[in-house]
C-alpha cells in the first residue's frame, strides 16, 4: 500500500467533488419518500430516476424551512461560474491501470460532552475518541470528512449546541486519523459569525487541510479546492466544492454573501442550477469525475426527503455529477446507483452518512443517531481514458456514549476493539435494515501517492 499523505509530487486526470450541503425540511407541501422504495420510475418527466444497489465488497435543532422550489438567485459576483465552452479532453497512455478509493464520513458535530471528552490538562485533544478508525481512514487515497462546526474565534470560548463553536485542537485530531479535508458548508458553518469562518479555515490552512464551502474572502469563494493523487503515471485531480440548503434561519453574513454557499433557502446566495455550472465548468477544464457531497434531508428521518430525490435527479441527469455524498439528517440512508452521470453511465449517491462523531442520545432520538457510515466510492482509472467512479459501498462506524470514541462496527463485533457498547446486535439489526445492501469490511489500501491540496 502506497503511503498517501506523505505527500510527493504530481503530474493529467482531474476528479471534481462537490460537497453540497443541503438540510431539508418540511414545507409548502414537502414529504418524505421511505427509504425502504429506492426504486422510481422515471417514465414521466416529473418521475425520479431508478435507482440500483451498490455492487458488495468482500438534541433537536430550530432550523429553517425549505421551499421545494430552488429560491432566486441573488446577484452573483465571484461565486458565478464564467460560461466556458466544453474542452475534449486528452489523457495519457501510462500503461497501467489502477483503483482508487474516496472515502467520505458524515457529521462532526462537538457537543459540549464530546468536548468535555477531550479535555486535557492543557487543552483538547480528539486524537484517541477518533483513533480507532484511522486505519480505514488512512487506508483510502483520498478522505473528505464533513465539519459541521465552525471553530470558536481566536480569543472567545468554545461552545456545543445550539451556536457550535469547536475548539482548534479538533483540526490537527481529523488529519492525524487520516482526513484530508472537508466540507464546510451547513447549517452551522455561521453559529458564531464571521470570525468563527474565518478562524475556522486559518486552522485547516495552519494544518495543510482542504476546506470549501466557506471563504474569507471573494476571490477565496471563487475558488475551487483540488486534491491531486498520482496513479499508474497520471495524476489525478479532486476538486472539492461544498454547499448548505439550511441556515438555521441565520441571515447572509452583511457585505458578504460570498462567505457562506446557501442554497434552496429564503436566504439562499446559490441555486441547484449553479451547482450544475460548476461541475460543467471543472469539466470543461479537465475534470473527469463530479463528486457531490450534499448536507440535505430530514432530520433524524430513514426516509428519503422529497428534495433529495429531485436534487439527486437533477445532478444526475446533468450529466456532470459521479457520485453524491450525502448528509445532515444524522442518521443513514441507503447508497444507490441512479440513472444519468457522465457519458450515461450512472451516478452513485449515499444519501445520508448519519453522524460520524456527536452526543446525540439513542434515548432521545433514537438508535440510528448513534451508528453513521463511512462511505468508500471505487474510482477506475484506466491506462488512457477518463476515469470513472464504479461503486459506491458503506461501512457502519458507532459512538461509544460513555466515551464518545468512535469504532468500525465490525471490528467491534469480531473482537478486533473492545468499547463500552452492550446494544451491538440491536445496532447492527438497525444500520443492515437501513442500508438494505452487504457492509464493506475491508479496509482500504490507497494506490496511488498524495501529492497535495492547493485552491484556484
Amino acid at each position: 500500500m502506497l503511503r498517501r499523505r506523505n505527500a510527493i509530487a504530481i503530474a493529467g486526470t482531474t476528479a471534481f467533488v462537490v460537497g453540497l450541503g443541503l438540510g431539508l425540511y418540511p414545507a409548502y407541501g414537502a414529504r418524505s419518500v421511505p427509504a425502504a422504495q429506492p426504486t422510481f420510475s422515471a417514465s414521466a418527466a416529473s418521475a425520479p430516476p431508478s435507482v440500483a444497489p451498490p455492487a458488495p465488497s468482500s438534541e433537536p435543532e430550530a432550523e429553517a424551512s425549505a421551499s421545494p422550489s430552488h429560491a432566486a438567485s441573488p446577484s452573483r459576483t465571484a461565486d458565478e461560474p464564467e460560461s466556458e465552452a466544453p474542452a475534449t479532453p486528452t489523457w495519457p497512455t501510462t500503461g497501467e491501470a489502477s483503483t482508487l478509493t474516496i472515502v467520505a464520513g458524515g457529521d462532526v458535530l462537538l457537543h459540549d460532552e464530546v468536548n468535555a471528552a477531550a479535555r486535557t490538562a492543557t487543552g483538547y485533544d480528539y486524537t484517541g475518541l477518533l483513533s480507532p478508525i484511522s486505519h480505514f481512514v488512512s487506508g483510502a487515497d483520498l478522505a473528505l470528512c464533513g465539519m459541521e462546526t465552525s471553530l470558536a474565534p481566536a480569543g472567545e470560548a468554545p461552545s456545543g449546541y445550539p451556536a457550535f463553536g469547536a475548539p482548534d485542537p479538533i483540526v490537527a485530531a481529523l488529519k492525524a486519523t487520516g482526513w484530508d479535508g472537508c466540507s464546510n458548508a451547513n447549517n452551522h458553518s455561521a453559529d458564531r459569525g464571521f470570525a468563527g469562518i474565518s478562524r475556522t479555515l486559518d486552522v485547516f490552512d495552519a494544518h495543510d487541510m482542504g476546506h470549501s464551502g466557506t471563504a474569507r474572502s471573494e476571490e477565496e469563494a471563487g475558488q475551487t479546492q483540488f486534491y491531486t493523487l498520482r496513479a499508474g503515471g497520471r495524476d489525478v485531480k479532486v476538486a472539492h466544492l461544498s454547499y448548505t440548503n439550511a441556515d438555521n434561519y441565520i441571515p447572509s453574513i452583511p457585505g458578504k454573501p460570498w462567505a457562506w454557499n446557501v442554497t434552496t433557502t429564503e436566504r439562499a446566495t446559490n441555486t441547484l442550477d449553479d451547482v450544475v455550472s460548476r461541475a460543467r465548468q471543472a469539466r470543461s477544464r479537465g475534470a473527469d469525475i463530479v463528486a457531490v457531497s450534499y448536507h440535505w434531508g430530514l432530520e433524524y428521518d430513514r426516509n428519503l426527503f422529497e428534495q433529495e430525490i429531485t436534487h439527486s435527479r437533477t445532478l444526475a441527469e446533468s450529466g456532470a455529477v459521479d457520485v453524491i455524498f450525502g448528509s445532515h439528517p444524522h442518521v443513514a440512508q441507503p447508497v444507490a446507483k441512479l440513472d444519468g452521470g457522465p457519458d450515461g453511465q450512472g451516478m452513485w449517491v449515499a444519501y445520508s452518512m448519519g453522524n460520524m462523531i456527536s452526543h446525540q442520545q439513542a434515548s432521545a432520538y433514537g438508535l440510528p443517531v448513534l451508528t453513521g457510515i463511512l462511505a468508500t466510492a471505487t474510482v477506475d482509472v484506466p491506462a488512457s481514458g477518463p476515469a470513472r467512479v464504479t461503486n459506491l459501498e458503506w461501512t457502519a462506524v458507532t459512538v461509544d456514549q460513555a466515551t464518545h470514541k468512535i469504532y468500525l462496527l465490525s471490528d467491534l463485533e469480531a473482537g478486533r476493539q473492545a468499547s463500552n457498547i452492550a446494544d451491538l446486535p440491536a445496532r447492527r439489526a438497525d444500520i443492515d435494515a437501513a442500508m438494505g445492501t452487504p457492509e464493506r469490511t475491508s479496509v482500504p489500501a490507497a494506490a496511488s501517492e498524495f501529492a497535495g491540496q492547493d485552491r484556484h
